[in-house]
């Protein structure tokens, strides 16, 4: 809940759309005037705003919540009914985050009220919850000049193999290096050998998410390709 200096603006912008409902697609605006709300029963969904607007030349007029309802609002907290007056194109804002029935009226003029539902934010909308990709039970087997790779993710990924060789016991390189789409579930994939030289080698093997562009910590596996 909140006015602004800036909301005089973004009234502007919002004055050509038509008043009713806004399934989630923006503010709903609600112009004061003439001792009447322009929009008295509405129908938005969780998370939108309202505003309301005094055109005037009236502005002798609150916005005030009932006693009940789940969020409590009043442009002109505090004030009594004499007290109440807005400078024209003056505007306030609530944000309804919660489902619910809500009823706002005028503390002056007690005929001047109005309805808001407010329908619960559909589950395709919520925040879904990142699930980082997972390799696992990787292994890797020399089938003549070609390397038999298997290995398991959870999510599709993108892999990267990267082939060094072997000087002693530290790897050296890379030699190779292969880029591929891992779909989700147990894969084999066969990485072909034939520049390669006999010797020893070591694979290196990860998944890239393609939701965050993290990377799996490395798989590491040593082969021999004779």
């Amino acid at each position: 809940m909140r006015r602004s200096a800036v909301l005089a603006a973004a009234l502007t912008l919002l004055a050509a759309a038509p008043a009713g409902s806004h399934p989630g697609h923006g503010p709903l605006l609600i112009h004061i005037a003439d001792f009447k709300y322009s929009v008295t029963s509405a129908t938005i969904v969780q998370n939108d705003y309202v505003l309301w607007s005094w055109d005037g030349p009236d502005t002798d007029h609150s916005v005030t919540s009932g006693a009940d309802d789940p969020i409590q609002f009043d442009s002109d907290k505090g004030k009594s009914g004499t007290a109440i007056a807005h400078p024209v194109n003056d505007g306030f804002s609530v944000q309804f985050t919660k489902p619910g029935t809500y009823t706002f009226h005028c503390k002056v003029h007690n005929f001047m009220t109005g309805t808001i539902t407010v329908n619960k934010l559909p589950p395709s909308s919520l925040p879904q919850k990142q699930v980082q990709a997972k390799l696992s039970s990787v292994s890797a087997k020399v089938s003549g000049r070609v390397l038999v790779v298997r290995y398991r993710l959870n999510e599709p990924a993108s892999m990267r193999a990267r082939i060094q060789r072997m000087k002693g016991s530290r790897p050296v390189g890379p030699v190779k290096e292969l880029d591929f789409a891992g779909p989700p579930g147990s894969q084999t994939q066969r990485l072909k050998l034939r520049s390669l030289k006999a010797g020893r080698y070591r694979l290196s093997l990860i998944a890239v998410d393609n939701s965050t562009g993290k990377s799996t910590p490395p798989s590491k596996l040593v082969f021999t390709l004779r």
